[in-house]
Protein backbone atom coordinates (compact mmCIF):
# COMPACT_ATOMS: atom_id res chain seq x y z
CA UNK A 1 0.00 0.00 0.00
CA UNK A 2 1.59 3.38 -1.17
CA UNK A 3 0.49 6.74 -0.23
CA UNK A 4 -0.67 8.79 3.40
CA UNK A 5 -1.74 6.35 5.53
CA UNK A 6 -3.84 6.76 8.95
CA UNK A 7 -2.85 5.92 12.67
CA UNK A 8 -5.69 5.58 14.88
CA UNK A 9 -6.31 4.65 18.54
CA UNK A 10 -9.53 2.41 19.56
CA UNK A 11 -10.57 2.62 23.16
CA UNK A 12 -13.91 1.66 25.25
CA UNK A 13 -15.39 4.41 27.39
CA UNK A 14 -17.45 4.20 30.26
CA UNK A 15 -15.81 0.96 30.89
CA UNK A 16 -12.90 0.00 33.00
CA UNK A 17 -13.13 -3.30 30.51
CA UNK A 18 -12.48 -3.87 27.03
CA UNK A 19 -15.26 -4.50 24.53
CA UNK A 20 -18.23 -3.04 26.85
CA UNK A 21 -18.99 0.71 26.96
CA UNK A 22 -19.15 3.12 23.87
CA UNK A 23 -15.74 2.70 21.67
CA UNK A 24 -14.35 5.42 20.33
CA UNK A 25 -11.77 5.78 17.10
CA UNK A 26 -9.60 9.00 17.49
CA UNK A 27 -7.35 8.82 13.75
CA UNK A 28 -4.03 10.95 14.53
CA UNK A 29 -2.64 14.15 12.88
CA UNK A 30 -5.75 14.96 10.59
CA UNK A 31 -4.68 18.68 9.47
CA UNK A 32 -4.09 17.73 6.00
CA UNK A 33 -8.07 15.86 5.31
CA UNK A 34 -11.07 17.76 4.79
CA UNK A 35 -14.86 17.46 6.11
CA UNK A 36 -15.82 14.84 3.13
CA UNK A 37 -12.33 12.66 4.27
CA UNK A 38 -13.54 12.70 7.53
CA UNK A 39 -17.06 11.59 6.89
CA UNK A 40 -15.62 8.49 5.36
CA UNK A 41 -13.51 7.44 7.69
CA UNK A 42 -16.29 7.40 10.21
CA UNK A 43 -18.13 5.56 8.09
CA UNK A 44 -15.84 3.00 7.49
CA UNK A 45 -14.93 2.28 10.83
CA UNK A 46 -19.10 2.86 11.69
CA UNK A 47 -18.95 3.74 15.50
CA UNK A 48 -21.18 6.08 16.78
CA UNK A 49 -18.60 7.87 17.07
CA UNK A 50 -14.95 8.90 15.36
CA UNK A 51 -13.03 11.77 16.50
CA UNK A 52 -10.00 13.37 14.34
CA UNK A 53 -7.12 15.26 16.08
CA UNK A 54 -5.21 18.30 14.66
CA UNK A 55 -3.50 21.40 15.85
CA UNK A 56 -5.38 23.60 18.41
CA UNK A 57 -6.62 27.38 17.06
CA UNK A 58 -8.40 28.61 20.33
CA UNK A 59 -5.70 30.02 22.99
CA UNK A 60 -4.77 27.23 25.64
CA UNK A 61 -6.10 24.83 24.02
CA UNK A 62 -4.47 21.28 24.60
CA UNK A 63 -5.88 19.36 21.00
CA UNK A 64 -7.60 20.00 17.79
CA UNK A 65 -10.51 17.76 17.61
CA UNK A 66 -13.92 16.92 15.47
CA UNK A 67 -16.21 14.30 16.09
CA UNK A 68 -18.30 12.41 13.03
CA UNK A 69 -21.07 10.10 13.69
CA UNK A 70 -21.98 7.90 10.49
CA UNK A 71 -24.45 10.49 8.95
CA UNK A 72 -22.48 13.98 10.65
CA UNK A 73 -20.70 16.19 12.55
CA UNK A 74 -20.84 16.68 15.67
CA UNK A 75 -19.95 20.46 18.07
CA UNK A 76 -19.99 18.26 21.24
CA UNK A 77 -19.83 15.09 22.56
CA UNK A 78 -19.53 13.31 25.91
CA UNK A 79 -17.73 9.89 25.45
CA UNK A 80 -15.86 11.21 22.33
CA UNK A 81 -14.26 13.79 24.54
CA UNK A 82 -13.31 11.56 27.48
CA UNK A 83 -11.87 9.43 25.15
CA UNK A 84 -9.92 12.03 23.14
CA UNK A 85 -8.61 13.32 26.23
CA UNK A 86 -7.29 10.19 27.16
CA UNK A 87 -5.87 9.16 23.99
CA UNK A 88 -3.91 12.98 23.87
CA UNK A 89 -2.94 12.76 27.53
CA UNK A 90 -1.09 9.54 26.21
CA UNK A 91 0.79 11.09 23.70
CA UNK A 92 4.41 12.31 23.47
CA UNK A 93 5.11 15.30 25.87
CA UNK A 94 1.06 16.88 26.16
CA UNK A 95 0.49 15.37 29.61
CA UNK A 96 3.98 14.27 31.74
CA UNK A 97 1.66 13.53 34.78
CA UNK A 98 -0.21 11.03 36.19
CA UNK A 99 -2.90 13.65 36.61
CA UNK A 100 -3.94 16.67 35.04
CA UNK A 101 -6.32 18.71 32.83
CA UNK A 102 -6.45 18.49 28.98
CA UNK A 103 -8.28 21.23 26.84
CA UNK A 104 -10.12 20.53 23.45
CA UNK A 105 -10.66 22.80 21.03
CA UNK A 106 -14.21 21.66 19.34
CA UNK A 107 -16.76 23.88 17.20
CA UNK A 108 -18.78 23.91 20.68
CA UNK A 109 -16.26 25.74 22.41
CA UNK A 110 -12.88 24.27 24.62
CA UNK A 111 -13.75 21.66 26.65
CA UNK A 112 -12.39 21.11 30.14
CA UNK A 113 -11.62 17.34 30.91
CA UNK A 114 -9.67 16.08 34.08
CA UNK A 115 -7.62 13.40 33.61
CA UNK A 116 -6.09 10.29 35.58
CA UNK A 117 -3.99 7.77 33.77
CA UNK A 118 -3.03 4.59 34.59
CA UNK A 119 -0.14 2.92 33.65
CA UNK A 120 -1.73 0.35 30.71
CA UNK A 121 -1.88 2.63 27.29
CA UNK A 122 -4.73 5.22 26.96
CA UNK A 123 -6.62 4.11 29.74
CA UNK A 124 -7.31 5.35 33.00
CA UNK A 125 -10.11 8.03 33.94
CA UNK A 126 -11.56 11.20 33.12
CA UNK A 127 -14.12 13.58 34.15
CA UNK A 128 -15.32 16.64 31.16
CA UNK A 129 -17.09 19.82 32.46
CA UNK A 130 -20.26 20.74 30.30
CA UNK A 131 -19.13 24.36 28.33
CA UNK A 132 -21.95 26.65 28.92
CA UNK A 133 -25.52 26.12 28.73
CA UNK A 134 -27.86 23.86 27.93
CA UNK A 135 -30.79 24.93 25.80
CA UNK A 136 -34.41 24.42 26.15
CA UNK A 137 -36.42 23.24 23.36
CA UNK A 138 -40.18 23.57 22.05
CA UNK A 139 -42.79 21.34 23.73
CA UNK A 140 -42.44 17.80 22.91
CA UNK A 141 -44.60 15.68 20.99
CA UNK A 142 -47.61 13.99 23.42
CA UNK A 143 -47.50 10.52 25.30
CA UNK A 144 -49.18 8.60 22.85
CA UNK A 145 -46.90 9.44 20.33
CA UNK A 146 -43.65 8.38 22.19
CA UNK A 147 -45.01 5.23 23.07
CA UNK A 148 -45.60 4.14 19.51
CA UNK A 149 -42.11 4.94 18.66
CA UNK A 150 -40.74 3.49 21.68
CA UNK A 151 -43.27 0.15 20.97
CA UNK A 152 -44.26 0.50 24.78
CA UNK A 153 -47.49 1.16 25.89
CA UNK A 154 -48.81 4.52 26.84
CA UNK A 155 -48.65 3.87 30.21
CA UNK A 156 -45.60 3.61 30.90
CA UNK A 157 -44.23 6.98 29.90
CA UNK A 158 -44.15 8.80 33.37
CA UNK A 159 -46.43 11.53 33.09
CA UNK A 160 -46.07 13.15 36.37
CA UNK A 161 -42.28 14.69 35.66
CA UNK A 162 -43.51 15.23 31.91
CA UNK A 163 -41.06 15.20 28.68
CA UNK A 164 -38.85 17.98 27.55
CA UNK A 165 -36.49 18.50 24.99
CA UNK A 166 -32.93 19.62 26.04
CA UNK A 167 -29.58 20.33 23.81
CA UNK A 168 -26.25 19.72 24.92
CA UNK A 169 -24.59 19.79 21.75
CA UNK A 170 -26.69 17.63 20.62
CA UNK A 171 -30.31 17.84 21.15
CA UNK A 172 -32.46 14.94 23.16
CA UNK A 173 -36.12 14.70 23.55
CA UNK A 174 -36.58 13.13 27.41
CA UNK A 175 -38.77 10.42 27.96
CA UNK A 176 -39.20 9.37 31.92
CA UNK A 177 -40.56 5.82 31.92
CA UNK A 178 -41.89 4.01 34.75
CA UNK A 179 -40.59 0.64 35.35
CA UNK A 180 -37.26 -0.95 34.11
CA UNK A 181 -39.61 -3.82 32.40
CA UNK A 182 -40.67 -1.43 30.26
CA UNK A 183 -36.92 0.41 29.35
CA UNK A 184 -36.16 -3.54 28.56
CA UNK A 185 -38.90 -4.06 26.37
CA UNK A 186 -38.49 -0.85 24.03
CA UNK A 187 -39.29 -2.16 20.61
CA UNK A 188 -38.19 0.80 18.76
CA UNK A 189 -40.44 1.57 15.86
CA UNK A 190 -37.97 3.62 12.76
CA UNK A 191 -41.13 4.32 10.54
CA UNK A 192 -42.86 5.96 13.25
CA UNK A 193 -40.04 7.74 14.60
CA UNK A 194 -39.49 8.75 10.69
CA UNK A 195 -42.96 10.17 10.72
CA UNK A 196 -43.63 11.50 14.11
CA UNK A 197 -39.84 12.87 15.37
CA UNK A 198 -37.76 13.00 12.45
CA UNK A 199 -37.94 16.35 11.67
CA UNK A 200 -38.61 17.37 15.49
CA UNK A 201 -36.15 19.94 16.94
CA UNK A 202 -34.50 17.28 19.07
CA UNK A 203 -34.82 13.96 17.30
CA UNK A 204 -32.32 11.73 19.35
CA UNK A 205 -34.54 9.98 21.69
CA UNK A 206 -33.36 9.76 25.67
CA UNK A 207 -35.32 7.56 27.55
CA UNK A 208 -34.71 7.12 31.38
CA UNK A 209 -35.87 5.56 34.76
CA UNK A 210 -35.56 5.46 38.07
CA UNK A 211 -37.04 1.90 38.79
CA UNK A 212 -34.48 -0.08 40.78
CA UNK A 213 -30.92 -1.77 39.10
CA UNK A 214 -28.96 -4.54 40.66
CA UNK A 215 -25.74 -2.18 39.85
CA UNK A 216 -25.58 0.23 42.33
CA UNK A 217 -27.03 3.01 39.75
CA UNK A 218 -29.59 5.75 40.49
CA UNK A 219 -30.87 5.33 36.74
CA UNK A 220 -30.99 2.74 33.75
CA UNK A 221 -30.95 5.32 30.29
CA UNK A 222 -31.67 4.27 26.54
CA UNK A 223 -30.59 6.46 23.41
CA UNK A 224 -31.62 5.99 19.89
CA UNK A 225 -30.38 8.41 17.54
CA UNK A 226 -31.26 7.26 13.47
CA UNK A 227 -30.56 10.88 12.77
CA UNK A 228 -27.09 10.06 13.57
CA UNK A 229 -26.13 7.13 11.39
CA UNK A 230 -26.94 5.14 14.85
CA UNK A 231 -30.39 3.55 16.11
CA UNK A 232 -28.60 2.85 19.27
CA UNK A 233 -26.00 4.37 21.51
CA UNK A 234 -24.32 2.27 24.44
CA UNK A 235 -22.98 5.72 26.50
CA UNK A 236 -24.21 8.76 25.78
CA UNK A 237 -22.40 11.69 27.81
CA UNK A 238 -24.10 14.73 26.08
CA UNK A 239 -27.50 12.44 27.04
CA UNK A 240 -26.00 12.87 30.70
CA UNK A 241 -25.86 16.45 30.72
CA UNK A 242 -29.50 17.06 29.11
CA UNK A 243 -30.84 14.77 32.04
CA UNK A 244 -28.50 16.95 34.54
CA UNK A 245 -30.26 19.96 33.09
CA UNK A 246 -33.46 18.08 32.93
CA UNK A 247 -33.23 16.69 36.44
CA UNK A 248 -31.58 19.99 37.85
CA UNK A 249 -34.65 21.82 36.62
CA UNK A 250 -37.29 19.91 38.53
CA UNK A 251 -35.71 19.94 41.86
CA UNK A 252 -36.85 22.03 44.93
CA UNK A 253 -35.00 24.52 45.60
CA UNK A 254 -34.21 23.17 49.07
CA UNK A 255 -32.86 20.44 46.96
CA UNK A 256 -30.54 22.64 45.03
CA UNK A 257 -27.38 23.57 44.23
CA UNK A 258 -25.77 20.39 44.60
CA UNK A 259 -25.85 16.83 43.41
CA UNK A 260 -24.86 13.63 41.55
CA UNK A 261 -26.05 10.88 40.10
CA UNK A 262 -25.11 7.17 38.41
CA UNK A 263 -26.28 6.18 34.65
CA UNK A 264 -25.99 2.45 33.43
CA UNK A 265 -26.58 2.28 29.82
CA UNK A 266 -25.86 -0.21 26.98
CA UNK A 267 -27.19 -3.35 29.09
CA UNK A 268 -30.01 -4.61 26.32
CA UNK A 269 -26.85 -4.05 23.63
CA UNK A 270 -24.57 -6.48 25.49
CA UNK A 271 -22.04 -3.36 26.26
CA UNK A 272 -23.23 -1.97 29.70
CA UNK A 273 -21.47 1.67 30.03
CA UNK A 274 -21.61 3.38 33.53
CA UNK A 275 -21.48 6.91 33.94
CA UNK A 276 -21.20 9.70 36.86
CA UNK A 277 -22.59 13.06 36.79
CA UNK A 278 -22.41 15.80 38.98
CA UNK A 279 -24.21 18.96 38.87
CA UNK A 280 -22.94 22.30 41.23
CA UNK A 281 -24.21 25.92 41.16
CA UNK A 282 -22.10 28.12 39.15
CA UNK A 283 -21.32 31.76 40.04
CA UNK A 284 -23.95 33.15 37.85
CA UNK A 285 -26.38 30.65 39.24
CA UNK A 286 -26.57 28.23 36.37
CA UNK A 287 -25.65 24.65 37.05
CA UNK A 288 -22.11 23.41 36.32
CA UNK A 289 -22.50 20.08 34.86
CA UNK A 290 -19.90 17.46 35.07
CA UNK A 291 -19.42 13.53 33.46
CA UNK A 292 -16.80 11.12 34.12
CA UNK A 293 -16.37 7.44 33.03
CA UNK A 294 -13.69 5.35 32.66
CA UNK A 295 -11.56 4.38 29.16
CA UNK A 296 -9.85 1.92 28.39
CA UNK A 297 -7.51 0.77 25.44
CA UNK A 298 -8.33 -1.65 22.39
CA UNK A 299 -6.29 -1.41 20.13
CA UNK A 300 -4.31 0.44 17.46
CA UNK A 301 -3.46 0.85 13.84
CA UNK A 302 -3.45 2.70 10.41
CA UNK A 303 -6.13 3.06 7.64
CA UNK A 304 -5.14 4.52 3.95
CA UNK A 305 -6.43 8.19 3.64
CA UNK A 306 -9.23 8.07 1.38
CA UNK A 307 -10.39 10.50 -1.52
CA UNK A 308 -10.83 13.80 -0.79
CA UNK A 309 -14.71 14.88 -0.98
CA UNK A 310 -17.96 13.46 0.64
CA UNK A 311 -18.17 10.75 -2.40
CA UNK A 312 -19.76 7.56 -0.14
CA UNK A 313 -23.66 7.66 -0.03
Amino acid sequence: MTGRMLRYVCVDVFSDSAYRGNPLAVVLDCDDLDAGQMKSVAREFNYSETVFLGQPTSVGATVGARIFSPAAELPFAGHPSIGTAMVAAHLGDVLDRQTGEIILDLPVGPVRVTVEKRTEPYSGSAELTFPGRTEKGPQPPDEKVMADVLGIPVGEIDTTVGLAAVGAGVRFLIVPLRTLSAMEGIRFDLAAWRAEIGDFWAPQIYAFTAASVDSGADFRVRMFSPALGVLEDTGTGAGAVALASYLHGRRRESELPNFGFVLEQGVELGRASRLECRVAAGDDGTPVIRVKGEVVFVGAGTRVLPLSGDRPR
